[in-house]
C-alpha cells in the first residue's frame, strides 16, 4: 500500500511541475478546462480504483509528453479543482490597467522576469530529467509516442493512460498472487495447513480481483481462480483427512495384533472424521464417499469377524463328519452354519462376509448330507434295474420302476437342493418310467433284429436300418421326409442318432452305439456283386430318388439288409468325437449303382439333416 501511495504522490508532483512550467511559459489554455473536464474525472477514477498500482516504466513517456502536457494540465485542473482565479493569476487573460512604467524601468523589469523564467526552466528541466532517470530504473519499456503526438483527441491520451494502469495493476496483482501461492505451497509441505489455507485464500482473492476488474488483461485466468479456491479447501481439509487415515492405520494394526475391540473404536473415529470432511468440504480432494463406504465395510467386517470365525468352526466340524460318513450329524451342523450366516447377514449387511449365496450353499450341503442314505438307495435300485433289463426280466423291472418312482419323488420333494442324484440318472429314471409298458415290445423288436458282427466278440448289429416305427416308439417323433413306418428313418442328424442309442441302452440295459466303419465293412463281408447287384441294393435305378422299405431286397451274406444303398448310414468314430463333422457310409438311392458298389464314405456336420441319411445300431456287452 505504501508503494502505491508513493506512486500517487509522485504522479501529483509530476503534474504540479508541468503546471509550473506551463504557467511560466505563458500557456493560456484554461478555456479547455471545462471542455476536457471528463479527462480529469477519468484520471480521478483511475487513481481511486488503482491505489495499489505499481509504478511501471510507462512513465518514461515524460520524454515525449510535451505535446500532451497541456491536456494533462487541464485534466489536473479538473481533478484538483483548480479554478479560473488561480489560472488567471498565473496567466493574465486581460491587459493590465495600471499606469505604464517608464521605458527604462520597464525594460529592466522585463529583463529580470526573463532571467527568472530562464532560471526556473533550467531548474525544471533538470528536475524532469532526474525524475525520468529515476523512473527509468524501474525497467524502461518502449512506447509508441509518435501515435500519441499525432493525435489531438484528448480521449486517446486518457485511454492510453487507463490501459497502462490496467496492465500494470493486473501484472502487480498477479505477481503478488503468485508469490502467495508459492508461500502456501511451502507451508503445506511443512505441514502448516492452516497458514497455507490463509495464503491460498489471499492468492485467490487477488486473482479473483484480476478476473473481475481486468478481464481483458493477459493476467486474467478463471481456471486459476477455481484452482486456488480448491487448494485452499484442500489445505483446510488435509488435517482432518490425515486424522482419519491415521486412525484407520492404527485400527488395522490393532486388528492384526488381536485387539478387535480397540480397533473398532478407532475405526468408528475414522468414520466420523471422514464423514465430517465429506459434509464440510464437499469439493475438497480428500472428500470421498467411496472411502467412507470402505471404512464402514471394514468396521462391519471387524464386528462380524467373531461370528464369521464361529461359522468357520461349525463348517469344519460338519465337513469332518461328512467325510467319515456321519451324514445326519453333518447335516445338522450345516444347518447350524446356515442359521449363523443368516444372523451375520442381518446384523452386519455391510460386511463382505455377508452373503445370501453362502446361506444357500450351507442349506444345499445340509440337504446333501441328509439325503445321502436315500440317494444311495436310489442308486442301488437303479443298478438293479439295469441288470433286470439286461436279463430281460421285464416284469420285475416294471415293479422296481414303480418303487423307484415313489422313492425318487420323496427325494425330490425333501431334498430339492441335493446334487447326489445327477441329471443323467434323473432323466433315465423318468424316461424308463414313461416307457415301462413298452419295454417288452421294444426289447423283443430289437433283439429279434440283431445279428452278430463277423469276427467281432460280443457285438451285434441291427440287420436293417432303423425303421421309422421303432424310432417313433423310442423318441416320440419322426423327422423323416419320406414318411412310412417300414421306411428307414431319414433326415436325422448324427446327434439325434446318438440320443436314440442312449435311450435304447437304458431300455436294453446294455451299451448301444453307432457302428464303426470297420464293423460295417465286416458286416458287408466278401460281397462281390455281379450283374445281379440291383437285387441287393436300392440305387437311383427305379426308385425315383426316394428311400424304400427296409428288408425288401436280398440280404447280404452275413444276413444284413440294405448295407449298401437306400439311405447312407451314420458311423461312430473316435475322430467324430473331436470334430463337428461325422462320417456316413454306403451310398443312397440317388447314387448310381456303380457309386454305391464302391462303398462311398462321406461326411456331414453333426447337426445337419439329410433325407438321404439314416443309421443302424450295434449292441455290445
Amino acid at each position: 500500500m505504501d508503494q502505491f501511495m508513493g506512486f500517487k504522490e509522485r504522479m501529483e508532483t509530476i503534474l504540479e511541475l508541468l503546471l509550473s512550467i506551463s504557467r511560466l511559459a505563458g500557456h493560456r489554455r484554461t478555456e479547455e478546462c471545462g471542455a476536457n473536464k471528463r479527462i480529469g474525472a477519468k484520471l480521478s477514477n483511475s487513481f481511486k480504483s488503482q491505489e495499489k498500482h505499481q509504478v511501471l516504466d510507462e512513465f518514461q513517456l515524460l520524454k515525449g509528453l510535451r505535446p500532451l502536457y497541456n491536456k494533462i494540465l487541464v485534466s489536473y485542473c479538473a481533478f484538483f479543482d483548480i479554478n479560473d482565479f488561480d489560472l488567471h493569476v498565473s496567466f493574465p487573460m486581460t491587459e493590465s490597467k495600471k499606469k505604464p512604467l517608464p521605458r527604462r524601468q520597464h525594460l529592466n523589469k522585463n529583463h529580470r522576469r526573463h532571467l527568472v523564467v530562464i532560471l526556473i526552466v533550467v531548474l525544471s528541466s533538470f528536475a524532469v530529467w532526474g525524475i525520468s532517470l529515476f523512473l527509468g530504473r524501474l525497467g524502461p519499456r518502449k512506447i509508441d509516442f509518435q501515435s500519441l503526438q499525432s493525435s489531438d483527441d484528448s480521449t486517446n491520451a486518457v485511454e492510453f493512460i487507463d490501459e497502462m494502469y490496467q496492465k500494470m495493476s493486473a501484472k502487480e496483482l498477479k505477481r503478488l498472487s503468485s508469490g502467495l501461492e508459492m508461500e502456501a505451497q511451502t507451508l503445506k509441505y511443512a505441514g502448516d495447513y492452516e497458514a497455507a489455507a490463509l495464503k491460498y485464500n489471499r492468492a485467490f482473492e487477488l486473482q479473483k480481483n484480476i478476473d473481475q476488474n481486468y478481464s481483458s488483461s493477459l493476467q486474467s485466468d478463471p481456471s486459476r481462480t477455481v484452482r486456488l479456491k480448491l487448494e485452499a479447501k484442500n489445505a483446510v481439509a488435509e488435517p482432518l483427512f490425515l486424522k482419519s487415515l491415521n486412525l484407520e492405520q492404527r485400527a488395522d494394526s490393532l486388528a492384526e495384533t488381536g485387539d478387535p475391540d480397540s480397533a473398532k473404536e478407532l475405526l468408528d473415529q475414522a468414520i466420523i472424521a471422514q464423514q465430517q470432511l465429506n459434509d464440510k468440504y464437499r469439493d475438497a480432494r480428500q472428500a470421498s464417499a467411496l472411502r467412507l463406504r470402505q471404512l464402514k465395510d471394514k468396521l462391519a467386517e471387524l464386528k462380524s469377524q467373531e461370528l464369521y470365525a464361529e461359522i468357520k468352526g461349525v463348517l469344519e466340524r460338519a465337513t469332518s463328519l461328512k467325510e467319515i460318513g456321519e451324514m445326519k450329524e453333518s447335516g445338522e451342523l450345516f444347518q447350524e452354519a446356515a442359521l449363523l450366516q443368516k444372523q451375520l447377514n442381518a446384523d452386519f449387511p455391510d460386511s463382505h462376509h455377508a452373503s445370501e449365496a453362502r446361506v444357500n450353499e450351507f442349506q444345499k450341503q445340509k440337504q446333501i448330507a441328509q439325503s445321502a442314505l436315500l440317494a444311495q438307495e436310489i442308486q442301488e435300485k437303479s443298478a438293479l434295474l439295469e441288470k433286470l433289463l439286461a436279463l430281460r426280466k421285464i416284469n420285475e423291472a416294471e415293479q422296481l420302476l414303480v418303487e423307484l418312482k415313489q422313492t425318487f419323488q420323496v427325494f425330490e420333494e425333501s431334498f430339492p437342493l441335493s446334487s447326489l442324484i445327477d441329471e443323467t440318472l434323473r432323466t433315465r429314471l423318468k424316461y424308463l418310467h414313461q416307457q415301462r409298458t413298452d419295454l417288452a415290445t421294444i426289447q423283443d423288436r430289437v433283439y429279434d433284429a440283431l445279428l452278430p458282427v463277423p469276427d467281432t466278440k460280443n457285438v451285434q448289429m441291427l440287420r436293417t436300418e432303423v425303421p421309422q416305427s421303432l424310432y417313433i416308439l423310442l423318441m416320440g417323433a419322426n423327422p423323416s421326409r419320406n414318411q412310412a413306418g417300414s421306411n428307414p428313418v431319414d433326415s436325422v442328424s448324427w446327434a439325434e442318432a446318438k440320443t436314440f442309442c442312449e435311450r435304447l441302452s437304458w431300455i436294453l440295459g446294455r451299451a448301444v452305439r453307432l457302428p464303426t466303419e470297420t464293423e460295417f465293412r465286416k458286416a458287408i463281408g466278401d460281397f462281390e456283386p455281379s450283374s445281379g447287384a440291383s437285387a441287393f441294393i436300392w440305387s437311383a435305378l427305379k426308385t425315383n430318388g426316394l428311400s424304400q422299405p427296409v428288408g425288401q431286397k436280398n440280404p447280404f451274406p452275413g444276413g444284413y439288409f440294405d448295407l449298401l444303398g437306400n439311405v447312407s448310414e451314420w458311423l461312430e468314430s473316435e475322430e467324430s468325437k473331436k470334430s463337428d463333422t461325422a462320417f456316413h457310409i454306403g451310398g443312397h438311392v440317388q447314387d448310381s449303382l456303380e457309386t454305391i458298389i464302391s462303398v462311398p464314405v462321406r461326411n456331414l456336420h453333426k447337426t445337419e439333416r439329410s433325407r438321404l441319411t439314416g443309421f443302424r445300431i450295434v449292441v455290445s456287452d
